[in-house]
């Protein structure tokens, strides 16, 4: 069971299982909690796939919720870290910390290596028994695994994460400057500005490339998501914000853009 807004690579993985998928509405644990009480009795085992953060509108994830309903109903729990690890949490340790939940509860987490760590490939954690089994039965495990030079980088990472404080919460105050000076021009942010992806609602596909173009003059670049990943009503300008980021940087990026939609008549 997922949520219908994961990514493209959650939603792939979970039809390459060949298990039944049944997706449920984006953050709604009412819905979920309705497939669920619906599944009991009907299968031997159940997993409810879920992502720290969703690109689609950067919310953090209910996990809290899909703890309980994970106890509840016995099945078990994955969960993508992938925009929420080195972001989230007083030392970057994703949404477990920043909830309160221990790494136990959660039975398979997978994250990306080339986000907050800055290098290529991703992970799969789990107890050491899981993970045996999956070095055997994951298809192509081999030639999906980090390269050396990766996983090395990403140690080095680690390394000097846990013995520098400051850059998680450098980019926490970031992601706030970001998230207030939006709400301050009166910008249509997705999402309440908790993560450092920021989904910003800009009409259609053609106005979102005229305001990438106005933004790209200025100096600045954000990623447009149109359709067909979105309707083509509702595509998205997708700022990432980063500890490096200056607050002028982000004040210029914001001016432009307010100033941008302004003469597109968006704003």
């Amino acid at each position: 069971m997922c949520d219908e807004a994961s990514s493209a690579s959650l939603l792939g993985g979970c039809r390459a299982a060949k298990a039944e998928l049944q997706l449920y509405p984006h953050g709604d644990i009412p819905a979920l909690e309705a497939l669920l009480r619906a599944a009991q009795g009907k299968y031997e085992k159940v997993l409810l796939a879920a992502e720290g953060v969703s690109l689609v509108d950067g919310s953090v994830c209910p996990l809290e919720e899909l703890v309980r309903l994970k106890v509840k109903y016995r099945c078990w729990l994955l969960l993508d870290g992938s925009h929420s690890d080195g972001v989230l949490g007083a030392t970057g340790g994703g949404v477990e910390e920043l909830v309160g939940i221990p790494a136990a509860a959660v039975e398979l987490r997978t994250g990306s290596l080339s986000n907050a760590l800055g290098a290529a490939g991703g992970y799969v954690a789990g107890s050491a028994e899981l993970i045996e089994y999956l070095k055997y039965t994951l298809p192509a495990f081999d030639a999906g695994a980090p390269d050396f030079a990766s996983m090395g980088a990403a140690e080095k990472v680690l390394e000097l994460a846990a013995s520098d404080k400051t850059t998680v919460g450098k980019l926490q105050e970031n992601i706030a400057f970001f998230r207030d000076g939006a709400l301050e021009l009166g910008l249509n942010l997705q999402s309440a500005g908790r993560s450092a992806v920021f989904p910003i609602a800009v009409g259609n596909t053609s106005q979102a490339m005229a305001l990438l173009e106005k933004l790209l003059k200025k100096g600045y670049y954000a990623p447009v998501v149109a359709w067909p990943e979105a309707e083509e009503s509702k595509a998205q300008l997708r700022f990432f914000i980063t500890a490096l980021h200056h607050k002028e940087q982000l004040a210029g990026a914001l001016d432009a853009l307010a100033s941008g939609m302004k003469e597109l008549g968006l704003l």
